[in-house]
């Protein structure tokens, strides 16, 4: 089957690292169609390289910074995170980013932590404890259950001292600390943001991203974002100081999820997409709890939008297909019209009214009268023609 005639799919095993808030992120295809379409009109652009940290978003990179300082030196005045805070975020950021499957959950768990039975614990028994972490009632909220699974998690489970999660669930001034060197070119290497306004794209082939509603990616040491999610960002911010980090934005919080997946990529070349997501989309809910995810979910209400080119080619074809029907029910029209042209409500009506006077004025055509004196006849125009019989 050539390329061209297969569907273009994502799937789990998909190697794109990437913000996304439905199932999969968007396959290196996808992302690769709508940069190929941004090349041919406008282009990406370089908001920040901390090469020479400068850029449009040197200012948030450095506000980025005073808060990542800020977590590291005073973590405590940020916000309150015990371990059953850690916890219950840890477990809800498993549940809503993993498939829904509780041997998925329990190979995360045994991948970055370990397990903690009795020795009297039969193989039944540790299964039974593990399910039982993961079941919910089904009559009662998820969020309204988390803790008490939480606590249950906390029985039998920890994770690995002094990894990445390790240090979000327990000291995340530890993460400050890690993000701070990674961003230093000197510290961490090479790291640019990158901008897709997307300008003159056609929705078609920004469709896939939205599908996937994939707002950042990465590709190398660069992090990607859609531009046109920013204004949207700054609009929750209000509503997103409700607990977690008020000192954060949403768009630190989309920054910072994509460096913390960075870090992950670069120290564990093993670590799938799907694992590093969790335990960045943990920091994240440090931050901002669950609002990052609801911005984007309004974001993708009404994006992409089509272009001015696009919605004069949807009316062509509307025009074109209503001319089509019209035919095929009354015959030609006795005019041509442009479809070509802009086409608009008034000169649509105008013609549909041109094509009702001539069918009109057809029909009287064709009817047969009889005159006083017994002769038939036809009106064309305003004059008799007088006609006969068939048989006469």
């Amino acid at each position: 089957m050539k390329k061209s005639d297969r569907n273009i799919q994502n799937n789990f095993d998909s190697r794109t690292w990437a913000w996304y808030g439905a199932d999969h992120p968007a396959s290196d295809d996808i992302i690769s169609i709508a940069e190929v379409a941004e090349q041919n009109a406008e282009g990406p652009e370089i908001l920040y390289d901390n090469t020479s940290q400068r850029g449009a978003f040197s200012h948030k990179v450095a506000r980025v910074c005073e808060l990542l300082n800020m977590l590291h030196e005073k973590p405590d005045a940020l916000r309150s995170w015990d371990k059953l805070d850690a916890s219950s975020t840890f477990l809800l950021t498993l549940i809503d980013r993993a498939p829904k499957d509780i041997r998925r959950y329990a190979l995360f768990l045994q991948r970055f932590g370990s397990f903690i039975f009795s020795d009297n614990d039969s193989s039944k028994e540790k299964k039974n404890k593990i399910n039982a972490v993961f079941y919910f009632e089904e009559e009662t909220s998820v969020y309204s259950q988390i803790r008490d699974r939480a606590k249950l998690l906390n029985a039998i489970w920890h994770p690995h001292q002094g990894s990445l999660l390790d240090n979000i669930i327990r000291e995340p001034a530890k993460i400050g600390q890690a993000i701070l060197n990674r961003l230093s070119f000197s510290k961490g290497g090479q790291f640019r943001i990158i901008g897709h306004p997307f300008r003159h794209v056609r929705s078609k082939d920004l469709k896939g991203l939205a599908e996937a509603k994939t707002v950042a990616y990465q590709r190398g040491s660069d992090i990607h974002l859609i531009s046109e999610v920013f204004p949207i960002l700054d609009k929750w911010d209000e509503d997103s100081s409700v607990g977690g980090v008020k000192q954060a934005t949403l768009l630190d919080a989309l920054l910072l999820h994509e460096v913390t997946e960075l870090l992950l990529r670069e120290k564990e070349s093993d670590i799938c997409p799907l694992y590093a997501h969790i335990i960045a989309s943990t920091f994240e809910r440090y931050l901002k709890g669950p609002f990052l995810t609801i911005a984007v979910e309004d974001f993708f209400i009404d994006w992409p939008k089509p272009l001015g080119i696009e919605v004069a080619e949807l009316q062509r074809r509307e025009m074109s297909q209503q001319i089509s029907w019209w035919e095929k029910a009354f015959g030609p029209p006795d005019f041509s019209i442009d479809i070509g042209s802009d086409i608009d409500e008034a000169s649509f009506k105008q013609a549909i009214s041109i094509c009702e006077s001539n069918d009109s004025s057809n029909r009287r055509g064709r009817k047969v009268y009889r005159s006083k004196d017994g002769k038939l006849y036809r009106l064309e125009g305003e004059r008799k023609v007088f006609v006969r019989k068939k048989n006469s």
